[in-house]
């Protein structure tokens, strides 16, 4: 939308050109809310284009510019990358949700957590780089990406394909004990040490990780979560967290999928025979487990759909938790 001299709106056109090659041209006709909260027409102003239909693999450079000049728009030249995870995989380990996944929890991570073009990330249980992925087109070359997984070949792709592509990425496998994903380690997940410096990192992500731990190993992770935490740093942790209103909602039947009626120690299990596969934890115990590390976590708690509320905000329940802001010596 461009006001002219006279103060009339008029429409904008902006040619779109990927690696100099001219693939199309648009007009400003979707809807944007907050411009029409402005003041400024009817809000029918925004662009919508996906460039994916145009990239090929590796780097390419998206120019924006408006119609029939040499004029940018701001931001109007950036480089994009192109990252497919092989078909293989995705099946095997990520499941059929993996972009939609990774693009919405991307959006958690900048809304819940703050986090910035330049921050720093921890993504605990990284898998074959579902947040890498989006995370590589939103952090900066001042940012910065750690991610670990017991699953090795997934840890040998991102290397590959994403690590290749960001030096700022970096991967690394996790050789320790999980009942579901990793019997033949070489140590359990308590002792293991995240492969990050004290106080280095600004966002620690835990997606569908807490689910499949137990106890002791969420206690350790919680523990090693705020060492590595910069003072006012942040994490993201989803988990299945039984309270009142969940345990009537799967009383009523209205979980399709978990009951989580045997204890497993500390925690509620799905399958007894093999308890890691789904795990679930009283909210008094979990969040006394974050008091506990020295984790402060920021209200609300964010509940989600997987015992059948009709109000949620993501599948699992969703808990921020934030690391004061001491330094160490004075902690």
């Amino acid at each position: 939308m461009k006001i002219d001299e006279n103060g009339h709106i008029r429409p904008v056109w902006i040619d779109i050109s990927i690696n100099a090659v001219p693939v199309a041209t648009i007009s400003a006709s979707t809807f944007r809310s907050d411009v029409l909260g402005q003041d400024m027409g009817d809000g029918y102003c925004g662009f919508h284009f996906n460039p994916r239909l145009y990239l090929r693999e590796g780097r390419n450079r998206l120019r924006l510019t408006f119609a029939g000049t040499d004029q940018l728009l701001r931001g109007g030249e950036k480089e994009i990358l192109v990252i497919d995870p092989p078909a293989a995989i995705l099946q095997d380990h990520a499941g059929d949700e993996f972009v939609l996944v990774g693009e919405e929890f991307t959006k958690h991570l900048i809304g819940l957590c703050n986090l910035q073009p330049k921050g720093s990330v921890l993504d605990i249980g990284c898998g074959t780089g579902r947040m890498a992925i989006p995370l590589a087109k939103y952090l900066g070359e001042d940012g910065s990406y750690v991610g670990f997984d017991v699953f090795g070949p997934g840890i040998e792709w991102c290397r590959a394909h994403i690590g290749t592509h960001r030096p700022n990425f970096r991967f690394e496998t996790a050789d320790v004990d999980n009942g579901l994903y990793n019997q033949k380690a070489a140590s359990p997940a308590s002792e293991y040490r995240f492969p990050c410096e004290d106080e280095s990192i600004d966002v620690v992500l835990a997606a569908s990780v807490f689910t499949h731990l137990l106890a002791d190993d969420v206690r350790h992770y919680l523990k090693e979560t705020r060492r590595i935490l910069k003072p006012g740093g942040r994490c993201l942790i989803t988990a299945f967290l039984m309270n009142k209103e969940a345990g009537q909602l799967i009383a009523d039947g209205k979980s399709r999928h978990f009951t989580f009626r045997h204890r497993t120690g500390d925690c509620l299990a799905e399958d007894p025979a093999r308890p890691e596969a789904a795990l679930a934890y009283e909210e008094e115990l979990l969040t006394a487990l974050f008091r506990e590390a020295r984790l402060q976590i920021e209200e609300p708690i964010r509940y989600g759909l997987w015992c059948g509320r009709d109000e949620f905000l993501s599948y699992q329940d969703i808990i921020v938790a934030r690391r004061p802001d001491i330094p160490t010596e004075a902690s």
